[in-house]
């Protein structure tokens, strides 16, 4: 399949304001055994904090009377990061947020937000950036900036640079006992068994890593995690077989990654295929068409020596 299928080099990242039109989309025909917030206080919140709290370096750093330092890395719109925050702040009453997000449209969200959600945000102190990872890489590659506590992607690795090259710049970029978290997408369901065959680690724009890929990686460069495994979600996709759905064409643009991918955004060929897929890897749930979706997060703490020189997976 993979020599047969020319594999997709995405372009709907191009356009922010449509992705995050698309994205809205998908979020809208998410079907959910239990909503996503909770999961990033209760669980992966509280994660962050108990490893935080277990280190001896980082709680005398901060027993110095010092904020929380926190890398937001694709922050957006800041929902999730903020529901992050809501256990650190039970512990560490003051937190530090070193934002870094392309979109000026989601930072305008994520600003805005705050004036509605005040009790978490009178512990955190804001530092915006309209950047990417990668201009935040160039801008302090000759400079020292002050190594975090905290450092959080959250679905936001798969934009920009190789993780070769940005995974072990953030591991670099946390205090000896900081912790970083990557939530990312997994190889268990039915979505990764179409998006697989056509996106790529190795292309820009939309890279394919998922909790395995990164697993692999951590694991040849001798890098302990802990992984923990968000409830399954469900992706309702009856309307991407409805010709004449604009949500439908929202969605196959947004799972596809590819803008205009019902017209000539893609090769006939690519088209065809993806559709297949798409529909072998769907089920009937009543009238509705549903395609399983897993997320995952992988967390690393980071131990005394530095991440040199990064082995490349063959994940």
């Amino acid at each position: 399949m993979d020599g047969q299928i020319e594999k997709f080099h995405p372009t709907l990242p191009l356009d922010s304001a449509y992705y995050s039109k698309c994205y809205q989309t998908l979020f809208k025909n998410l079907e959910l055994k239990e909503p996503f917030e909770p999961w990033f206080s209760e669980v992966l919140g509280v994660a962050i904090r108990d490893k935080l709290l277990g280190s001896p370096v980082v709680m005398a750093d901060l027993a110095k009377d010092r904020k929380l330092r926190h890398l937001g890395v694709g922050s957006g719109s800041g929902e999730l990061e903020m529901q992050i925050f809501v256990p650190l702040l039970d512990k560490f009453k003051h937190i530090h947020n070193h934002v870094i997000e392309p979109s000026e449209k989601l930072i305008s969200i994520y600003r805005n937000s705050l004036q509605t959600d005040q009790a978490t945000a009178v512990g955190v102190e804001f530092d915006w950036h309209q950047e990417s990872l990668e201009e935040h890489q160039a801008r302090y590659s000759n400079q020292t900036l002050e190594p975090f506590h905290v450092i959080t992607a959250v679905h936001s690795i798969y934009y920009g640079g190789c993780m070769e090259d940005k995974l072990p710049f953030l591991y670099n970029s946390l205090m000896n006992g900081g912790v970083m978290a990557f939530v990312v997408k997994s190889e268990t369901d039915g979505l990764s068994k179409v998006q697989r065959q056509f996106l790529s680690p190795n292309i820009p724009g939309y890279r394919y890593y998922t909790k395995q890929w990164i697993q692999a990686f951590l694991e040849s460069n001798n890098i302990p995690y802990e992984t923990i495994d968000i409830a399954r979600c469900f992706i309702d996709v009856t309307t991407c077989f409805d010709e004449h759905s604009t949500e439908g064409a929202e969605l196959l643009d947004f799972m596809s990654h590819m803008r205009d991918f019902r017209k000539d955004g893609v090769k006939r060929e690519q088209r065809e295929e993806f559709m297949k897929l798409l529909r072998q890897n769907a089920h009937m749930v009543g009238e509705k068409l549903i395609v399983t979706h897993d997320t995952s997060a992988v967390i690393v703490q980071r131990g005394s020596q530095e991440f040199s020189s990064a082995v490349m997976s063959q994940a």
